[in-house]
């Protein structure tokens, strides 16, 4: 029995479709292989390891003493209790469980007599302090822990606009006396008006007084004026053109633990230090994302001098996708994206089609680019390359067309025609290793694979996921992964002009800091598969024996349901002639428009209700086809959907349309279309009913005009109502609580000489009164408008809400959790975010009875995802939403429609006794940022 040609196209198609599959799988398999290694191999390399002299040594050292001050909070400082917390605690903690030993801090103040006994060595060294030339003859300093910055503040966040150090020119800036390096600062700005003061209070006063117009100082002072001013003196710039780095200073004479603290510190890089300088520093203003990955005062020499680097980049996918004049694509492409974010690094891409063997020999003489994104690193190219650590990885395998014996392993290619890229690595290694191979050489992998493919050579040895890709885009199904080689895996660094070793850093630098996450993220994107861990390398061959049977069993489980489908299209056609024959008895009297239209779409049989809803006569329309009637706009969809019929990707589809009349009006129709089949089970006609919609469309165009008027006029009232609360926050902070401050510290500074102890009492009961009134000033502030939402995002005003007023006022636990870098959102989308957040909380907390909340923020460029759950009774979410008049229902209503007037979303998930999530989603793309009705 033949197989009919459709079949045989859907047979085919499902061949290639396998085809496709059995090599995703493969490279799946080799990747995952290739990850266990490499985890396997370097996970003693991610530990702390020391010597056995280091060892040593630390056990004849069982305990250190490193001496701090609590002048520099939040470094350290003295709780009430009188016990010490700090950034300094914590890192030194960690230090001490990883080492096994104790590092105890020696906290005295002032920092003048800390550093006298680590002169006298009664003391070991200091934990921490600004990197100085003139204490490297006392001390070694370790490796730069944290790069720290001086800040500008000033009496309000819109009081000037500063952009860079060099804008304080000619200002009047007020600094803490005998501050040595902020002093060396300041002397860079020869025009400015310095005026030194005894201490953090005098500042202020002199700030608020307006004698000074701005203060220049170090984190201490910010952490100061958080816990003394609640926020009425502002951080309005972070100088980040000269950080101070902090290093710990080790005695001259144990150059070991200075060594021991290096590998420490870089141990914890990746997870425990971030998390504890978060802690403490989470709320200052954030870096910009040229200073990320932290860098040597030589690269950063390096970077400010602003060179531009050539990048060669050539059509090698799915690494680099360089097709036409498309945007560049690619693995590599978006490694490098992350890199120039992250360091700043000016890239410039040039694409070309220059034979890789060229460039080598151009990079030899010094005609090159300035590096290669992707590269095998060889002994032999290092004498003019400099390479990074390899970051990606694949391994060689052997392709050879499918009707082909099978090849158990590489001397199965004796007497056979090899195909490779010339130039390339696995040349080289042939060449060598291999000089009996017939080898045909091409000038890229895919002119080598479709040599094969065509049959003018035998096989191919190459990258596996690059093979398997270019086999896809290009369509050699006839090709098969045959066998494994010697090789191992590809490993694949950047290559780098051998003259700029600080450009090889900087990168090797940037590719470390890359997370896991963030590479299983790219690698997904363009392999688009996903996989469990856990394969070894050497099963790759056995999965690849598997695969390949469950692709034969798919193929004859598809055959034998295709010959049974095949039987049920034979049945249903027949109920259809019958079903045809009942409907001509019925056919002109329809109550709607009945067509009769052939495959190409010319109108075969027509009803009169049809000709009445178009206009024309029944020999017209015979004369006419649906292209000649549908409006242009609705055409292409009309035609794609037939074709998905004819293609047995649905059996029908129905839609709203538009025709043309023959009096050049428009008719609205709702047209349903489903196809018939002869007695061979081919496709014969197609059945077109159409029913006039013009009166419903008409009156759903009006409708839907009148809600986007009011949509627009709710999103300008939430504008609106958010700017005046601003308003009037900016207003209270600016006069009344900056008013309030001073009169405070007029009035402590009057009752340092009042002796009587009743008038004593006095002040100090209108002292605490203004205390109180300043705290509820703030308050009222941040339940306005948080200053914070403003000044360093919607982060920070989220974490000080929860922190300073919800956990204090209602006594309920919360977290918050910020993941990717924060987008700088209008200030309209994070005035309405918050408020969504704040009521959504709130709600919580007011009808759920919940005892502990979490906020989850999750950014990227195209999206912001926040999630709010809370432990309290839930509900079930499935029956329909609360009502207006319901305990929380206008509160989710407010919150769903402000979601929904700018292009976002609101989610509630729960479940009676397990909590609620709710989740709000808002778009960032440029069409959902447009449909925003801002004014």
């Amino acid at each position: 029995m033949m197989i009919d040609i459709a079949t045989n196209t859907r047979i085919n198609a499902l061949h290639k479709s396998l085809t496709i599959a059995f090599l995703a799988v493969a490279i799946v398999i080799s990747g995952l292989s290739a990850d266990l290694v490499r985890a396997q191999s370097s996970a003693p390399e991610s530990m702390l390891t020391l010597t056995p002299e280091e060892q040593a040594w630390l056990k004849n050292h069982p305990e250190i003493v490193l001496g701090t001050t609590t002048e520099y909070s939040p470094m350290v400082f003295k709780r009430v209790d009188g016990t010490h917390d700090g950034m300094l605690v914590d890192i030194y903690e960690e230090v001490s469980r990883h080492l096994n030993t104790r590092i105890r801090l020696h906290i005295e103040d002032p920092w003048a007599k800390v550093q006298e006994k680590g002169r006298n060595r009664e003391i070991d060294g200091l934990a921490m302090g600004g990197r100085d030339p003139s204490r490297d003859v006392l001390y070694n300093a370790t490796d730069v822990i944290v790069p720290t910055y001086f800040s500008v503040f000033a009496r309000s966040q819109d009081e000037y606009r500063l952009s860079r150090f060099a804008d304080l020119k000619g200002m009047r800036i007020g600094y803490k006396r005998a501050a040595q390096p902020t002093i060396a600062l300041l002397e860079k700005l020869p025009s400015a008006i310095l005026m030194p003061y005894d201490g953090h209070e005098a500042l202020t006063q002199a700030l608020l007084r307006k004698e000074i117009d701005v203060i220049v100082a170090w984190i201490s002072y910010d952490h100061w004026r958080k816990e003394k001013l609640q926020g009425t003196i502002d951080n309005i710039l972070l100088i980040e053109e000269y950080p101070i780095e902090m290093v710990s200073h080790i005695r001259k004479d144990w150059p070991e633990l200075a060594s021991i603290l290096n590998k420490t510190i870089a141990s914890l890089q990746q997870d425990e230090l971030p998390r504890i300088i978060n802690k403490w520093f989470g709320r200052h203003p954030r870096r910009s994302t040229a200073t990320r990955v932290p860098l040597t005062s030589e690269e950063r020499a390096w970077l400010s001098q602003n060179r531009t680097v050539r990048v060669r980049i050539a059509d090698w996918p799915p690494y680099q996708i360089a097709v036409d004049d498309k945007p560049l694509q690619g693995i590599v492409i978006e490694y490098l994206k992350l890199i120039k974010e992250r360091t700043g690094v000016n890239f410039k891409l040039e694409v070309t089609e220059q034979p890789f063997a060229e460039f080598l020999e151009g990079m030899k003489r010094g005609q090159g680019p300035d590096m290669t994104p992707i590269i095998v690193p060889t002994p032999e190219r290092e004498q003019y390359l400099s390479f990074t650590e390899p970051y990606l990885f694949s391994p060689y395998v052997i392709f050879t067309r499918e009707e082909e014996k099978p090849i158990l392993d590489i001397s199965g290619l004796v007497d056979k025609t090899l195909a490779v890229p010339r130039g390339h690595f696995v040349h080289e290694k042939l060449v060598g290793d291999y000089p009996e191979f017939d080898l045909v050489l091409f000038d890229s992998d895919e002119k080598a694979l479709q040599a094969v493919a065509i049959g003018n050579a035998d096989a191919y040895i190459g990258n596996l996921t690059v093979a398997s890709h270019i086999i896809h885009q290009r369509g050699f199904y006839g090709l098969q992964v045959t066998s494994s080689t010697p090789f191992q895996e590809q490993a694949l660094a950047m290559g780098i002009r051998n003259d700029w070793p600080e450009l090889s850093s900087i990168l090797g630098k940037a590719l470390a800091g890359i997370t896991e996450e963030e590479k299983t993220g790219i690698r997904n994107k363009y392999l688009a598969i996903n996989f469990e861990p856990g394969i070894n390398k050497t099963d790759v061959l056995n999965w690849l024996s598997i695969v390949v049977g469950l692709s034969a069993f798919v193929m004859l489980v598809f055959v034998v349901w295709n010959k049974q489908l095949s039987q049920k299209v034979k049945e249903r056609t027949d109920e259809l002639m019958e079903t045809e024959s009942r409907f001509r008895a019925t056919f002109e009297q329809a109550a709607v428009g009945v067509a009769h239209v052939s495959l190409k779409g010319k109108f075969l049989r027509i009803n009169k209700k049809f000709c009445e809803i178009v206009g024309y006569s029944k020999d017209e329309m015979l004369d006419l086809t649906v292209q000649d009637i549908a409006h242009p706009d609705d055409l292409q969809a009309d035609l794609e959907s037939a074709r998905r019929v004819l293609n047995n990707e649905i059996e029908n589809y129905s839609m709203d349309n538009r025709y043309n009349r023959k009096d050049g009006s428009i008719v609205w129709i709702n047209l349903t279309v489903s196809l018939l089949f002869d007695d061979e089970d081919k496709p014969n006609y197609f059945v077109a009913v159409a029913k006039d919609i013009s009166d419903r469309k008409n009156a759903e165009f009006e409708l839907e005009e009148y809600q986007d008027r009011l949509k627009a006029l709710a999103t300008q009232l939430t504008i609106a109502e958010e700017m005046e609360r601003r308003r009037i926050a900016v207003e209270l902070h600016d006069n009344v609580g900056q008013a309030l401050a001073l009169v405070r510290m007029q009035i402590a500074a009057v009752r340092k000489f009042i002796s009587d102890s009743k008038q004593a009492a006095n002040l100090d009961e209108v002292s605490d009164c203004l205390r109180q009134t300043i705290r509820e000033t703030r308050d009222l502030i941040f339940d306005l408008s948080p200053p914070q939402l403003n000044e360093i995002g919607l982060s920070a005003a989220i974490s000080e809400w929860l922190e300073e007023h919800l956990e204090k006022r209602y006594d309920i636990r919360t977290e918050f959790v910020a993941n990717g870098s924060e987008i700088q959102l209008d200030e309209k989308l994070r005035s309405i975010l918050f408020r969504n957040i704040r009521e959504l909380v709130t709600n919580a907390i007011k009808h759920s009875q919940a005892e502990r909340v979490n906020i989850n923020m999750n950014q990227t460029e195209d999206h912001v995802t926040i999630s709010i759950t809370d432990d309290g009774t839930g509900f079930n979410a499935e029956l329909k939403a609360p009502s207006l008049n319901a305990e929380g229902g206008f509160g989710l209503f407010s919150v769903r429609e402000r979601m929904a007037d700018m292009g976002g979303s609101l989610e509630i998930v729960s479940e009676p006794g397990q909590g609620t999530e709710a989740i709000l989603y808002l778009p960032l793309t440029m069409d959902e940022v447009q449909r925003r009705n801002w004014s």
